[in-house]
């Protein structure tokens, strides 16, 4: 027996240095996707290095008589048995939180059943600590099973079928890849657990459960690829439909309509709404190769040259009202504008009285809130609308300040009560230099 030693030590040891390695490479990771699902195969990879160490523990100290022995083999092989349940609540959220949004309320009841069999086994190891239920310890310290040793087992084997239910019930789902790797995931331990209650003094459990949860890593890396991918191709397409959803021909004939009647009257102010007019166009050009966040300020500049075309269009009917106490900060180009255009066009010019436009940035936890609210006609953000293209620029919005930033978007209108847009970007964003 001593000889199996020299091979479950070294091979444990290893098993546990590549499931944290991996698991470091998960948690650290903030620009997956799919985070909340990285952070539970996280989670998960580092259950089953702790595993792996208080196997370790266990077969060292196993035989020592000493009061450091006694405590390190039982509280090792109570952790060995625990964290197999611990492992499955984490993986049965990593499937809940892989599904999309619509799907979770129905796989939520199969992420209850996994978390009550998992109390209820850790009940029953509890009480056999000082029953024997399933294993117990001679007076020499080492471990032996008892005939109920199939129990835990069992009740292991309940949750993965458990799992294989919920996954075969949304297979439609998940990818191919992801299928394959969550059926690998519940086939390795099944058969190793199999194995395990024919076989004694070879930890075939712990061996499978380690390749299952690294194919589940290399699953889920491939697929967070893929998706960052798709987002790339999506955002690509995004900076295009801002493009298009910006520069219409009635904005461009507008703008050059009262350029051309303000040099008949007033030269000096026809360069300013030149120069206003130059400056939209450079930006939403620009908006096209930007790859990252711009300062905040200078989004500003591009809002402020916007409306001062549509002043020289309303004159008293457009007020604009400025609270700026934040600007030191960035975020994606093209964000401001396209709500002040929306407050503008689809609020206030609705009006025959026209009406007011604030726009207001303030700290807010850590990060900075920006608000634009008008007094126009309003809306109801549930009903369907005639024409859609109108809110494309909105849209894309929420899609890059979700996907970039992490922030919040939201939208409160009522019909002839306005409409408030509020973005909350999480930790602001500092101007460099």
């Amino acid at each position: 027996m001593g000889d199996l030693r020299y091979i479950h030590i070294p091979l444990e040891l290893w098993g546990a240095f590549f499931c944290i390695v991996a698991a470091w490479c998960v948690l650290a990771e903030k620009n997956y996707p799919k985070r909340a699902a990285g952070r539970m195969l996280g989670w998960l990879l580092l259950s089953n290095a702790v595993l792996l160490v208080s196997d370790t523990l266990a077969w060292l100290f196993r035989g020592n008589e000493t009061t450091a022995g006694l405590v390190f083999v039982r509280v090792s092989n109570f952790a060995v048995f625990e964290l197999n349940y611990i492992m499955l609540m984490f993986f049965a959220r990593y499937l809940y939180w892989i599904l999309p949004e619509g799907k979770r309320s129905s796989a939520r009841c199969y992420v209850h059943v996994i978390d009550g069999i998992s109390v209820l086994a850790s009940i029953c190891l509890v009480i056999s600590q000082f029953a024997d239920w399933f294993y117990y310890f001679d007076a020499h310290n080492f471990y032996h099973r008892t005939e109920h040793f199939w129990m835990p087992t069992a009740m292991g084997l309940v949750q993965i079928l458990v799992l294989l239910i919920l996954l075969l019930r949304n297979r439609r789902c998940f990818s191919r890849n992801t299928c394959t790797a969550v059926f690998l995931f519940t086939l390795i331990p099944v058969v190793s657990s199999l194995f395990q209650l024919l076989i004694y003094g070879i930890a075939i459990l712990n061996i499978g459960i380690t390749i299952a949860c690294l194919l589940a890593f290399l699953s889920f890396e491939v697929e967070q690829a893929q998706e960052r991918a798709k987002m790339d191709r999506e955002m690509a397409q995004m900076r295009m439909d801002i493009l298009l959803a910006q520069i219409k021909p009635h904005f461009l004939f507008n703008s050059l309509q009262t350029i051309k009647h303000l040099v008949k009257r007033d030269q000096e102010d026809a360069v300013r709404v030149i120069d206003a007019f130059s400056d939209c166009l450079r930006a939403e050009i620009n908006s096209l190769s930007e790859q990252k966040c711009i300062p905040f300020s200078r989004e500003l500049v591009h809002v402020e040259s916007y409306l001062l075309l549509e002043s020289r269009r309303f004159g008293d009917k457009l007020r604009v009202i400025y609270d700026i106490q934040e600007d030191g900060f960035m975020l994606p180009p093209l964000t401001l504008q396209p709500i002040v255009e929306n407050a503008v066009r689809h609020g206030i010019r609705q009006r025959n009285q026209g009406g007011t436009v604030w726009i207001k940035t303030e700290a807010d936890q850590g990060g900075v809130r920006i608000t634009v609210k008008d007094d126009g006609v309003g809306f109801d953000p549930d009903a369907s609308h005639d024409d859609d293209k109108v809110h494309v620029g909105i849209a894309n919005v929420k899609a890059r300040v979700e996907a970039i930033c992490e922030g919040e978007f939201t939208v409160d209108s009522k019909p002839g009560c306005g409409t408030t847009v509020t973005i909350t970007i999480p930790g602001i964003k500092r101007k460099q230099g």
